[in-house]
């Protein structure tokens, strides 16, 4: 099996094709985001309550969002499994796993090949941090892309 190739790989708010040229546009790149703490009504008082209670709150879920990926491939004939994956940098770990597979007409080794990949709802532990979106085949890392997520005190601004 050849290895593909990722010439490109960015990390934005939306990827987009324009139907009259058939460009790639993409729309707000990011490597950094700031969040706030929030507090999330523990689920045994969501039922007795309607409105949240602060003073009983958790520290909610946090979520980078549903980014998109811009790819772009070289060396595929025919049709190949990806596999993309969010890793906690400060230990390895993996907090969300998923595959793509990539299947193209023309089987031309040389030709390049655009995609435009909606992600899923990213996780994002209850801390500062670095993460990383990776692109793999058969194990082997292909291209990564670095996110830095920094934790603001609530009474802070999120602006940098």
């Amino acid at each position: 099996m050849v290895r593909p190739v990722v010439l490109a790989m960015v990390i934005a708010d939306h990827v987009y094709q324009d139907r009259k040229s058939g460009k790639s546009v993409i729309a707000g790149t990011f490597t950094k985001i700031i969040f706030q703490p929030l507090l999330e009504q523990p689920p045994e008082d969501k039922e007795k309550n309607s409105s949240p209670d602060p003073s009983k709150g958790h520290p909610a879920v946090f979520s980078m969002g549903s980014p998109h990926m811009y790819l772009a491939l070289t060396g595929i004939r025919k049709e190949l499994e990806l596999d993309i994956r969010l890793m906690d940098l400060a230990d390895a770990r993996v907090l969300m796993e998923g595959g793509l597979p990539i299947k193209v007409e023309d089987a031309n080794p040389i030709a390049v090949h655009e995609y435009a990949v909606p992600l899923p709802r990213l996780p994002l532990p209850r801390k500062s941090g670095n993460y990383s979106i990776d692109v793999l085949w058969n194990g082997e890392q292909l291209a990564s892309w670095r996110i830095d997520a920094t934790m603001t005190k609530p009474d802070q601004p999120t602006e940098p």
